[in-house]
Formats: structure tokens, sequence, C-alpha cells
């Protein structure tokens, strides 16, 4: 269980009503937002540590970093993928409330992944005498896919893996929007 999840999970287990939804028994979507606000905050916190002159607090900046992105992609796999897949779930285990938040979650965690990566390269010892500009363009190009630059390092294929992940989420959750959409379903064939 991370962190984040404990947040998302408070404000039922300590029966907070304000983000509760007391029909449902479901934490509420501005709760959601706000644990969400926090990590995104957290981002260019961790983000800055990474490049911090205290020697401790820049070895600290990329761990901190890969847990402050690890959060945000297991939520998503766990809560917002497994829940579509899993049948008949009752909703007040659904991580989510709808699926433009979904692409939402997606898209924040895509922009997280490009802001903190370049703290994250520093665990790589071929990198972490880069300069953090260069780091930056790199973690940008690569989560991009329009360029790859040499060595290609396994934080590399790391970062187009969360990548891809994070924008089939963001496709496939529009497509299912726009699936269920009147204008854009299907019409049923008339016999």
């Amino acid at each position: 269980m991370s962190i984040g999840h404990w947040l998302r999970a408070s404000p039922r287990l300590l029966s907070e009503s304000s983000f509760l939804d007391e029909d449902r028994y479901k934490v509420k979507a501005s709760w959601q937002d706000i644990v969400t606000a926090i990590y995104f905050v957290a981002t260019f916190l961790v983000a800055g540590l990474a490049w911090n002159s205290s020697q401790w607090l820049a070895r600290l900046g990329p761990w901190l970093a890969a847990y402050v992105l690890y959060d945000p992609f297991i939520y998503l796999v766990r809560a917002l993928w497994f829940d579509d897949l899993k049948p008949d779930i009752p909703d007040p285990r659904r991580g989510v409330w709808s699926h433009r938040r979904v692409t939402f979650l997606a898209i924040i965690a895509y922009v997280q992944t490009v802001i903190l990566f370049p703290s994250i390269y520093r665990l790589d010892p071929r990198l972490a005498s880069m300069p953090r500009p260069s780091l930056a363009e790199r973690a940008f190009t690569t989560a991009t896919s329009l360029s790859t630059r040499k060595p290609l390092t396994s934080m590399d294929i790391l970062l187009v893996a969360l990548a891809i992940f994070l924008i089939v989420i963001a496709i496939a959750t529009t497509a299912s929007m726009a699936y269920s959409r009147h204008e854009f379903a299907p019409k049923p064939k008339i016999k």
C-alpha cells in the first residue's frame, strides 16, 4: 500500500463525512483531486531536491522522484485499469468517478513523468554527471518519442514504457467515452 493509496482512502478509514459520499460509501472526487494536487506539487519539490547543493539531499532526490512517480502509476494500474476489467465490482470499490477523470489523471501522470525523469536519470552512473538541461531535454524527447539519445539506458526504456502505458490509458479511455456517446456510437441496425 502506498502513501497515496492511504491518502485516497483516508476519508473512508477516518469516516470523514465531508469527503465521503454517504449514499455510496465512496470517497468524493474532490478528495481525489486534492490528493492528485498534493502529488503534483510534490513533483516539483522532489525534482528540485535532486539538484540541491547538499550531497545528502541530492542523493535522496532521485529516489524520492521515483517514488512520487511510482504512486500515480500504481494508482492508475490498480484503481483505474483493474476496476474496469473486474466484472460486477461494487461502486464503492471503484477508484474513480468518471472516464474523464481517468484521462485527466493519465495526462497529469505523463507530465509528472517528464518532470521527474531528469532526476531519476541521475541514478544511472553514466548519466549522473550530465547537467540538468541535458537530462531534461533527454527526458522530454524520450517521453514524446521524438528520439532517443546515446547511450541508450535502462532508464530510457523504462521512460518509454511508462509513456506508452499512459498514452494507451488516455487513448483507450477517450475512445471508451466516445463510444458511449450517442453521436459517435455505432447506430443499431434496424431489421
